[in-house]
């Protein structure tokens, strides 16, 4: 073994944050696994990754029989999420429907949506939004008719896309935030149109993903023992075999690991 396999597993302990989104195919788990990318930064994706830090777990309306049956035999920290908030009927449906699998599973359940958490407004979508709002319109009742409200092909493709990428509820709150716009407010004359960042971010607060930041610290330490475990073996097994065993068995002494 070589110094520089030596260096790769300490790179491999120290390595960010992986994360795998399991969950029934259709329950948003790409997307969930999206928004964990884009809110958090940490390496995540929908599947079955046996090597990944993290377990986050998409149910759909309700928990079932074999949502019990995967969490049961999960041996790694595990984050339990309800995806698709963003389609319930409002915000305090997506609570109730979260807090109702809480109670059958035994365990926190965040009503989060995967969708939202992973927008992406810019300056250009922002500027309509401000003025669709601006001339006091909304998301109607059903929400495809949004688009067919536009006078030409350009606002109507451009409606199209707002619904496509943001969904009726991201829409809604993006209008809603562009209407409170101090380009749209008592100093419209003098204030600044709202930034498709600003509306990024306001968008992305309504997706629950913050409330996943303490449950996700709590597995640290989960975490970094699990990490711990799987580097004393692997360096164990690497000592055993290569020519560099002396170098592997210094740094497992240094870390108090037996040989």
């Amino acid at each position: 073994m070589t110094e520089t396999t030596a260096d790769e597993l300490e790179r491999r302990r120290r390595a960010p944050l992986t994360a795998v989104v399991t969950g029934h195919p259709g329950g948003g788990r790409d997307t969930v696994a999206l928004g964990l990318r884009t809110e958090f930064g940490v390496w995540a994706a929908a599947g079955d990754d046996p090597g990944a830090d993290l377990v986050v777990h998409v149910l759909g309306a309700v928990a079932r029989d074999c949502d019990r049956e995967l969490l049961a035999g999960e041996r790694r920290p595990c984050v339990v999420v309800a995806g698709k908030a963003d389609l319930r009927r409002d915000p305090q449906r997506a609570r109730e429907l979260a807090e109702a699998a809480a109670v059958a599973l035994g365990r926190p359940v965040y009503p989060v949506s995967g969708l939202l958490a992973a927008a992406r407004i810019d300056d250009g979508l922002a500027a309509a939004l401000c003025r669709w709002a601006g001339a006091g319109e909304r998301v109607p009742v059903p929400a495809v008719a949004f688009p067919d409200a536009a006078r030409d092909a350009a606002d109507r493709a451009l409606r199209d896309r707002a619904l496509r990428e943001l969904g009726p509820a991201g829409l809604a709150c993006a209008l809603a935030a562009a209407a409170r716009s101090p380009r749209l407010g008592p100093d419209a004359m003098t204030g600044q149109a709202m930034t498709g960042q600003a509306m990024t971010a306001a968008v992305r607060a309504r997706s629950g993903f913050a409330a996943l930041v303490g449950p996700i610290r709590a597995c640290a330490p989960g975490i970094a023992a699990a990490r711990e475990r799987r580097h004393r073996a692997e360096s164990t097994v690497l000592a055993a075999r290569g020519p560099g065993r002396d170098a592997v068995e210094a740094r497992l002494a240094m870390r108090g690991v037996p040989r």
